[in-house]
């Protein structure tokens, strides 16, 4: 045997050395101390104990210049632990009982350029301090009087009461103060209130302001047989003067100046509104302008009411009722407007229509004359107290008042009510066909309105005559500006047409016959259309021109040159009956009425002149002339012209009646009684204006209203004064405009509605509305807001199987909304923890929260919706309802599954329509709609609704359903149904006779009225085991069985031995009604009975239609009248198949055999799920995909063309054994299909006793089905999540399987059986859609920072912003004992009660911190002075109107540049803040210009009041000249407090003006000491230059003066200029260059027109240049940019094509998103930045390309200058220490600061007040300083020679790009003046991002970019400097080369851009155009956005050579270029690009 083995011996372990603590730092006691750390590494750090103590960690770093900067690393305050922040948060690992906290900081730099120190910091205010830095933070600002009244409220319990304070909405004041007067009487938006009526308005005056560029007349009459007392004369001779037709006044004498201009056309140009105030006409032809001495002239009539037909009324009041008036607004209309507050009972009141255009007089005792000033009317339509007849009553007392009634929404459904008024009216609009528009229905409709409306055709007019003289600006057919040049159809011969041709040149004819062509091709009118001329054209004309012919031999038609009314049709019924003066003179004299006549006869054309008529209407000399047709034409209604397509909604109001209806086969929305009527929110009646208080005007008239300026001002002024008002609750305005900022609509975007104020109140109302409510609604509320649909381009989005189907378009949706609503208003672009810290990946790179798939997957949600047509009561001038929320139109969505952001599907969570409990409609929760008196339902697509009666809906047992009993609500009284307008029922209902056999319910009739179903949310699966249904004699789809789908349908077993003709029966028991298909075989079976046949389910033709069974079954109840395009039941087997392309999307499509042998071909399934559908969307595939480049690689799947076509299994799995898993929570995540509550199945379905699972955290409740455990997937699983929400699934995965690879089976809300969807459940597609945005993870730390930041914190600590997240995510915050929120996830409330109550934000030691706070938001600090220095404005002036306010302070409301809003949330600004990796947003807005034009308004405020002088905000221009400061009476207002130096600290800085800064202000003061008003202003002033007041933490004032911004001079040689020209928005440059003719088999210039569909440009109108080295040998230059192609032609354009951001050349379809990682590709602001910085790693953070060249060049002894136009302009800032000045300029260059000043050493005091700090000093009060010092120096030093400086070229006026281009044409000009000889410049044109209306949008950009650039070339040609000046033209990105449904791209990434001048080696194209566009290109990563081929690095590489003359060194460059080196062999160099 083997010995045993002897043991191994134990050794001991050798014992652990100790673990070497790591070394504990303790903060100095003393303010404002040190203590040095020698370096990083693990650290302990004591927690101070003190209050009011605060202790911070900063790394700090020493640049070799000796400049320091610092970034903090973490902090401990008040006794807290010590805590992380940004940028870099630290991980402290805090130990409250030894009191320290543990913390590893990253190693310091080798080169000893950085150390850690900590700063100890003390810092305390009073309590009244205190609560002012509270007030500041949580109102607009503190006043004194808020101080005074604070009195001993917590911080807590002010928050309280100012949430439960009623808000105060915007549109709800405007609407009550405002009114209109003088203006068309009857317009779409109302009409005016009746002269007698309580409120009528009357004046004195003769002239309104509103007259202006209207056209006025002064007519001679002459009275024969009268007595003249004056003159004893029986003769009189007066003069009457007249506006736009209508008599004013009476003259007794023509003004004298006005006596030789009486034969032209003239025109009001001013008239104030007082007797004797400044009248001004204006002879437009010749530019005159008349000043009649007279001034306005007073209401005065005398011998024109002996006239004949006067058209005045008279009404005579008594003394007695002259009491009944009072004067309006004395202290403003000095007594000459009065108002009538008792109704007048004169019997002429009855005679006096409301509408009329004569005027109505009032003449008092004294003899004076008052004309009525037709106020306009609002009436009270609120969302809860709608207008009893929805406005029907005015309406009808109007041509063309629309009506009022609000449509039907989720917003006021639930408050509609049942209108029992007899002139309700509704706003559903009538759908009909479009008829020609020509004289046979001219005659129908004279004839079928009863012979009362006068329409007519006007024909033969001239362009000018002898009474309207020849102006090529108003008549010239070269015309480039609305309204464009008219043409018609000639029926000539050749010679006759060319007889008449008058052109000066041929040039300009082969111009006119080639634009005429093309626009008549294009034209649905055979007779005539607009014709544009192109800005290029070269079309000169003369007056001969003016209506020439023009022969197209080509087609042989002859085209004439016409008036712009030729053709058109007028309503001339008040003309006819009313207006025209012949009419009474014809009828005294026996004629026929002159107007009428024609149409009495027939004849529905008129001649005019009626000289030119050939039917002899009248001779020459009786004829009337042209002028007066200008005259009186503007006052018909032109509404068509002949050979239009019109439609019965297009006619005029008043021809809309049933007989026209009728003849158009028109439907008429229901009216009378019995309609629903609703309201709108905030809608609220106007009649207090009319009395008093009529603050604003109301822009009712496109036409005539020219004030757009008012309008605009006057929204702002509307703001002001409710944010100015002492009983609003101040912090809920403060709450809604954050929320406004977030939200963000840009008046650039909506040009339309800038003249508006009523959309703009109502949109900043939802965030009022929302300030404390939950996020979620607001969100909503955004979403269908139709200001932001057209701002941000989805309104009229449709999808693309809308336009491919009814278009035949293949384009796809507009994705602008999809993406920004994710980037600004939800999610963000980066993971966030609920700390706000970035989730990293597993190589540390932030993880992005979406990617452009996930955009064009939601893009396809925000499809089909619309502007509500237009209705009454709300401001108007056009296209007015941007108030009621955008209608779904549910025909033009995207009805397949789509991917949701997270990944999933949206719809996930809901419960399946297969999964219906049996009478869902009864189930609590479903709601239920009145129609009233009319069946047609809105929620439901339903065909054919007139082949049945109304009565045949389903009608409960008044008896016995307790449907009926809920719906009807009978009266306790009288037991009347009250008919509730909406019902959600509380608990289910059981059913009651035939409710028990049906499976859905659309419509229901209760009594004489409609109710609509709006059943529970469920979704349909995509792929199941199916069955077909089919339309009558028509196509096929898939259907589960499962679902009600479909018509019931049976067959006669007899009948199924006939192969062809298998017709099927209907048992219905409703018409229209749908059902599963297990009820359809019950259906069968009851038929069986009644007809005694046997029936079965079956495959048929289709429907019977007049069968005996039919028949008996109708007969029966069973109605089911035949309806065709309404599926019916078959009972043949139908699979869904998956079409799988390249990418692993998939396409549905429905395979089925048809069991019968048809020959025709109408037995294939619906386009949508044929075989070529192209409608791909995304799945989530695992372990891969069918993949076509390896043959499909699988037995399931064929190769077909260019995908898989794979036949699919859906298994079934639970996803929940019996027993609790281990992971809860991971588990539950696996559960997508939702469930109906349980209670709603019948009791024998389930156990009774649930199953109870919890975890500790999760508590989870299983019902398990009856005999089953909880493993069946029939299991209902229920919980609470994170967010509170109830989830309730079923413990069912379903997978769609295709052999190995298999996806989770994806759901959607549209029924595919249905095309025309369903309204109700687009509904529920959106809400789904838009709590993926609310509750994703990202939200609450998103929205968070966004609200932290806007209440003045910029860089919020993870702790902070975690304890905000929560309270948004609990709906909770808890202090100072009140509880804040309703607990429910998104409470803003509760969200903004953190926000100011958290201690980060209430702690006063944390102002010591440099880098807490921000700087405070430029118009916060305007409202501020005006509340705190207590601003009064003018009795005459109750408003305060401020001017300009966005360009000269940087921020106003409703005025906002972008989506992106003022601020972006990352700014990081040059200097301390950008060094140090934090944010200030506010600095966005700061420049120069900004911070100087601020101080200038205040300066000016202070001094003259509110004016305009010295750059005063004042919005009324002021005459300046010899007004004294101190001298306020030509202000419209001014500051009246007498606030001291104390006084001010406490209000702006409490607690923080620097002893240093005191000093300064106070010897400011002292050099005007003794007159104690002038001292109050300077000393006003200098505090609000002073850092303090714009920064909210303390400045330390080092004592010692600013660096000097002087250059050092330089005697190099030369001058070099580099201009950097950003196309803002993203420009569409696929279509500014083009392909145009290619190589040989290559034909780019096709597979451009394919992909580019409708915005690609015809080959003709392209300008061609040569080309080689690329494909194409001719490329095309958009027309609009002739100056690109001619100097290109001369070398001087280099283009890039296919260039981009890009960081690898090895970038490719499959790597991009990794490589790009760490940016966000196509987000507007992340590639703005990326173009800037050309440093994607931004390995030198905060710097721009133009910047990191210019300190290269300055540190190599270059002078260098650095030059913007632009308030952003990051490309040329450089880094903290090394950057050299950049200097901001205005457009039109800089403006003088401070031209007259309050004591001659101002500008000595105001640098002392902001002079230099000590390193620890507020970063953002370092940033206002510097940024306003350097303004002043900009202003002071460039202004003189700016102002000296003169060109030698004319640049284009109105043309914004050219004003710029010329400011930096003078400051090339005056180089040597600024002593620079290398300049880096930059401007930026905006517009670019076209994602509706490309080419109309790049035509105008591009004809004011072209015409920028010419004139600047021209100019540097002039200056002899063209060769030594670049322009280096980029953008955003590129665009997608696919349209959208809006005729827009979207965004893109490579694009084209170029570089220009005289230096450049030009006439090429560098860089490789794609050989391949289509959507299977190399480089095409989606929807014809296309990678980059050459970088940004490889173009800026060559330029910045060229910039320094080839100066710089390989580590300049790379220094410059930082990427550079990835590129190497693809870089330029300076000889590549320029050929100097």
């Amino acid at each position: 045997p083997t010995p045993p083995t002897a043991p191994t011996p134990t050794v001991a372990p050798a014992p652990a050395p100790a673990p070497v603590p790591a070394p504990l730092y303790e903060c100095a006691e003393d303010d404002f101390t040190t203590v040095a750390i020698p370096d990083g590494g693990p650290l302990r750090l004591v927690i101070p104990s003190e209050y009011s103590f605060l202790c911070i960690l900063f790394r700090v770093t020493t640049r070799t210049s000796g400049e320091q900067f610092f970034t903090p690393l973490g902090r401990a305050y008040d006794g807290y632990d010590w805590e992380a922040v940004f940028p870099e948060p630290l991980e402290y690992d805090c130990e409250r009982a030894g009191g320290e906290c543990a913390v590893t900081v990253p190693d310091l730099a080798e080169d000893d350029s950085e150390e850690l120190v900590l700063l100890s910091l003390r810092h305390n205010v009073s309590d009244r301090e205190s609560v002012s830095r509270f007030l500041t933070q949580a109102t607009f600002g503190a006043t004194l009087y808020d101080l005074d009244t604070f009195g001993n409220v917590s911080y807590a319990q002010f928050l309280r009461e100012q949430i439960d304070m009623a808000p105060v909405y915007h549109r709800e004041f405007y609407r009550r103060h405002a009114t209109t007067r003088i203006l068309p009487l009857q317009t779409e938006a109302g009409i005016a209130l009746h002269p007698c009526d309580v409120g009528s308005r009357w004046r004195r005056f003769a002239g309104v302001d509103r007259d202006d560029n209207r056209v006025a007349e002064f007519r001679e009459f002459f009275l024969d047989d009268v007595f003249d007392p004056k003159t004893n004369w029986t003769n009189v001779t007066f003069y009457a003067y007249y506006v736009d037709g209508h008599v004013r006044t009476e003259l007794e004498e023509l003004p004298p100046e006005i006596e030789e201009y009486l034969d032209e056309l003239l025109y009001v140009d001013r008239s104030d509104e007082r007797v004797g105030d400044d009248w001004r006409i204006e002879v437009r032809e010749t530019n005159t302008r008349i000043t009649l001495e007279q001034g306005n002239p007073p209401v005065y009539f005398n011998w024109y009411l002996e006239l004949d037909t006067p058209f005045v009324t008279v009404l005579n009041i008594s003394a007695e009722l002259e009491a009944n008036f009072s004067v309006v607004n004395e202290h403003i209309t000095e007594g000459e407007q009065i108002v009538l507050n008792v109704a007048l009972n004169d019997t002429q009141c009855n005679e006096i229509s409301r509408t009329t255009q004569d005027p109505v007089v009032i003449r008092f005792e004294d003899g004076t004359m008052w004309a009525h000033s037709p106020a306009f009317e609002f009436q009270e339509n609120t969302l809860t107290d709608p207008l009893p007849d929805g406005g029907g009553l005015n309406a009808g007392q109007s041509n063309t008042h629309l009506c009022s009634n609000a449509f039907r929404t989720y917003e006021n459904e639930r408050y509609c009510r049942l209108s029992l008024e007899e002139t309700a009216c509704s706003t559903e609009q009538p759908q009909s066909e479009s008829l020609v528009l020509d004289e046979l229905l001219l005659e129908q409709l004279y004839v079928l309105t009863g012979e009362k409306y006068y329409n007519y055709a006007v024909i033969y007019q001239p362009l000018h005559d002898e009474t309207v003289e020849w102006s090529g600006v108003d008549v010239s057919p070269c015309l480039r500006d609305r309204p464009y040049p008219l043409w018609a159809v000639e029926d000539l011969d050749e010679d006759d047409c060319r007889a008449s041709e008058t052109f000066p040149n041929q040039e300009t004819r082969r111009v006119l016959l080639e634009r005429v062509a093309e626009e008549f091709e294009d034209s649905d009118n055979p007779y005539v259309t607009d014709v544009r001329v192109r800005s290029d054209d070269n079309c000169t004309v003369d007056e001969f021109t003016a209506g020439t012919m023009l022969w197209d031999n080509e087609t042989k038609t002859c085209y004439r040159h016409v008036h712009q009314d030729w053709l058109s049709v007028f309503d001339m019924t008040e003309w006819a009956t009313l207006l025209h003066p012949g009419n009474a003179i014809a009828l005294g004299q026996g004629r026929r009425n002159p107007i009428k006549k024609w149409a009495e006869d027939g004849n529905y054309t008129l001649f005019f002149p009626s000289d030119l008529s050939p039917f002899g209407q009248a001779n020459p000399d009786d004829a009337h002339k042209l002028r007066r047709w200008e005259t009186f034409s503007p006052t018909f209604e032109k509404w068509g012209r002949l050979g239009d397509q019109v439609s019965f909604q297009e006619l005029p109001a008043p021809l809309r009646v049933p007989a026209v209806a009728e003849y158009f086969d028109a439907t008429i929305p229901p009216s009378g009684a019995g309609v629903i009527v609703c309201g709108s929110p905030r809608e609220v009646d106007n009649y207090g204006a009319s009395l008093e208080n009529d603050f604003f005007q109301i822009a009712i008239d496109d036409e005539n209203d020219n004030s757009d300026r008012l309008f605009e001002n006057q929204r702002l002024a509307e703001f002001i004064h409710v944010a100015m008002a002492d009983d609003v609750n101040q912090l809920g305005q403060r709450v809604g405009f954050s929320l406004l900022q977030l939200f963000a609509i840009s008046s650039v975007d909506l040009d339309s509605e800038e003249e508006d104020t009523e959309p703009w109140v109502h949109y900043l109302d939802h965030c009022i509305q929302h300030a404390f409510g939950k996020y979620g609604d607001l969100l909503k509320d955004i979403a269908y807001s139709p200001m932001m649909g057209k701002m941000l381009s989805y309104m009229g989005s449709r999808s693309s199987y809308y336009m491919l189907e009814r278009r035949g378009q293949t384009v796809f949706p507009d994705e602008n909304f999809a993406r920004e609503i994710m980037q600004l208003f939800s999610v963000g672009l980066t993971a966030l923890n609920m700390d706000g810290t970035p989730i990293l990946d597993e190589f540390g790179d932030v993880v992005q929260t979406y990617d452009n798939e996930v955009i064009k997957e939601a893009a396809r949600g925000w499809t089909g919706l619309d502007r509500q047509p237009d209705r009454g009561n709300l401001e108007s001038r056009s296209e007015n309802n941007y108030i009621d929320p955008m209608r779904i139109k549910p025909g033009e969505r995207d009805p397949f599954p789509k991917t949701s952001l997270q990944g999933n599907y949206v719809g996930d969570g809901y419960p399946r329509c297969a999964d219906r409990p049996p009478q869902h409609f009864l189930k609590r929760g479903t709601s239920f709609r009145l129609l009233g008196s009319s069946s047609t339902t809105a929620l439901y697509h339903e065909e054919r609704l007139d082949q049945f009666p109304a009565d045949a809906r389903f009608t409960p047992n008044s008896n016995t359903s307790e449907l009926y009993e809920v719906l009807c609500a009978p009266d306790p009284e009288d037991g009347n149904c009250t008919f509730p307008s909406f019902v959600e029922l509380q608990e289910s209902l059981e059913c009651d006779g035939e409710e028990c056999e049906v499976d859905t319910l659309y419509v229901v009739r209760i009594d004489e009225n409609y109710y609509e179903v709006l059943p529970l949310p469920c979704v349909f699966e995509a792929f199941f085991d199916g069955l077909l249904i089919r339309e009558d004699d028509d196509e096929n789809k898939c259907a589960d069985p499962r679902t009600a789908v479909a018509r019931p349908a049976c067959c006669l077993d007899r009948d199924l031995t006939d192969t062809d003709n298998v017709y099927a029966f209907s048992n219905c028991r409703y018409p229209g009604e749908v059902i599963t298909y297990a009820r359809n075989v019950e259906r069968c079976e009851e038929a069986e009975s009644l007809i005694s046949e046997e029936l079965s389910p079956c495959y048929a033709r289709s429907i019977h239609g007049n069968d005996d069974g039919q028949d008996i079954l109708n007969a029966n109840g069973r109605y089911c009248k035949v309806m065709d395009e309404v599926y019916f039941w078959t009972n043949a087997d139908c699979n869904v198949t998956a079409k799988v392309d390249a990418e692993g999307r998939i396409a549905l499509v429905h395979e089925f055999d048809v069991p019968i042998n048809y020959e025709d071909d109408n037995h294939r399934p619906v386009s949508a799920v044929r075989d070529d559908t192209w409608y791909y969307f995304t799945v989530d595939w695992t372990g891969g995909f069918p993949a076509l480049a390896n043959g499909c690689n699988s037995s399931l799947c064929d190769v077909v063309d260019d995908y898989c076509l794979c036949h699919t299994e859906v298994v079934d799995q639970n996803v929940l054994g019996d027993t609790p898993p281990e992971d809860l929570a991971g588990a539950l995540a696996g559960l997508f299909i939702g469930s109906f509550p349980v209670d709603m199945y019948d009791n024998a379905t389930y156990e009774e006793d649930p199953v109870y699972w919890s975890d500790g955290e999760l508590n989870v409740t299983l019902y398990v089905p009856l005999g089953g455990l909880p493993s069946n997937t029939e299991t209902i699983v229920e919980w609470v999540d994170i967010y509170g929400r109830v989830r309730r699934m079923r413990n069912l995965r379903r997978e769609v399987s295709v052999g190995d690879y298999t996806f989770r089976n994806p759901v959607h809300f549209v029924e595919f059986t249905k095309f025309e969807t369903h309204e109700y459940q687009v509904r529920h597609e959106i809400d789904a859609l838009l709590d993926e945005y609310i509750y994703h993870p990202n939200t609450a730390p998103f929205i968070s920072r966004h609200l932290i930041q806007r209440f003045g914190i910029s860089n919020p600590s993870p702790r902070y912003l975690e304890a905000v997240a929560t309270a948004f995510l609990t709906g909770e915050y808890v202090s100072g004992g009140e509880t804040f929120g309703s607990g429910e996830y998104g409470d803003l409330g509760a969200t903004v009660a953190a926000v100011l109550l958290d201690r980060e934000a209430r702690s006063v030691v944390l102002d010591a911190d440099p880098t807490h706070g921000s700087l405070y938001e430029p118009f916060l600090k305007v409202l501020h002075v005006l509340r705190a220095l207590e601003f009064v404005p003018n009795a005459t002036f109750p408003l305060v109107q401020l001017d300009d306010v966005q360009e000269r302070v940087g921020q106003e409301p409703h005025n906002t540049p972008s989506v992106f809003s003022f601020f972006l949330p990352e700014f990081s600004p040059a200097g301390p803040v950008g060094s140090a990796g934090l944010v200030s947003p506010e600095a966005t807005r700061l420049t120069g210009p900004t911070s100087a034009g601020t101080v200038a308004g205040f300066f000016s405020m202070v001094k003259f009041g509110l004016t305009s002088c010295e750059n005063g905000f004042g919005y009324r221009l002021t005459s300046c000249s010899s007004l004294d400061e101190g001298d306020y009476s030509r202000s419209v207002g001014r500051l009246t407090a007498n606030a001291t130096l104390e006084d001010l600290e406490l209000l702006f800085a409490p607690g923080r003006l620097d002893p240093l800064t005191r000093e300064a202000i106070l010897e400011g003061v002292a050099t005007v000491a003794g007159d104690w008003e002038a001292e109050l202003r300077v000393l006003w002033q200098l505090f609000l230059t002073s850092p303090e007041f714009r920064a909210s933490n303390l400045v330390r004032k080092s004592g010692l003066a600013l660096p000097d911004n002087d250059l050092e001079p330089n005697d190099r040689p030369g001058y070099r200029a580099a201009l950097y020209l950003f196309l803002n928005g993203g420009a569409d440059t696929y279509n500014l260059l083009v392909p145009h003719t290619c190589e040989e088999g290559v034909d780019l210039y096709e597979e451009y027109a394919d992909i580019r569909g409708t915005v690609a440009l015809d080959k003709e109108i392209l300008l061609p240049i040569n080309v080689t080295s690329q494909n194409c040998t001719l490329f095309g230059i958009h027309p609009e940019l002739p100056i690109l192609k001619e100097l290109y032609d001369d070398g001087e354009v280099l283009f890039f094509t296919t260039s981009g951001v890009l960081f690898s050349p090895d970038t490719n379809k499959d790597n991009y998103r990794s490589v790009h990682a760490v940016t966000q590709l196509f987000a507007h602001n992340i590639q703005q930045k990326e173009q800037y910085i050309v440093d994607g790693y931004e390995t030198i953070p905060g710097t721009g390309v133009l910047g990191r060249l210019l300190t290269v060049l300055d540190e190599d002894g270059d002078n260098v200058g650095a030059v913007s136009l632009d308030q952003v302009a990051k490309v040329l800032e450089g880094e903290l220490g090394r950057n050299v000045p950049i200097q901001f300029l205005e457009p039109g260059g800089v403006t003088e600061f401070d031209p007259d000043p309050s004591t001659p050493t101002m500008r000595d005091h105001i640098e002392d007040v902001n002079n230099a700090t000590h390193l620890f000093s507020s970063m953002f009060g370092d940033t206002w300083s510097s940024v306003f010092l350097s303004g002043l120096y900009d202003a002071e030093f460039l202004g003189g020679i700016l102002d000296s400086t003169d060109l030698n070229t004319e640049f284009p006026e109105n043309n914004r790009l050219g004003d710029r281009l010329e400011t930096m044409a003078k400051m090339i000009k005056s180089r040597d003046e600024r002593e620079v000889r290398r300049d880096a410049m930059t401007v930026s044109q905006g517009g670019y991002d076209t994602h509706s209306g490309v080419e109309e949008r790049l035509i105008a950009n591009f004809q004011q970019l072209n015409g920028a650039l010419e004139a600047f070339v021209t100019e540097m040609k002039n200056q002899s400097l063209w060769d030594d000046v670049v322009i280096v033209v980029m953008s955003d990105f590129g665009r997608t080369l696919t349209p959208n449904s809006g005729v827009g791209t979207d965004h893109g990434w490579a694009g084209n851009y170029f570089i220009i001048g005289g230096g450049v080696r030009g006439g090429r194209i560098l860089g490789e155009y794609p050989k391949d566009l289509s959507e299977d290109g190399p480089s095409n990563v989606g929807r014809g956005r296309l990678i980059p081929t050459l970088s940004l690095d490889s173009i800026w590489n060559g330029v910045a050579m060229w910039v320094s003359n080839n100066t710089l060194a390989e580590e300049d460059l790379d220094y410059i270029i930082p990427n550079r080196g990835a590129f190497e062999e693809d870089l330029f160099d300076a000889a590549d690009l320029f050929t100097n």
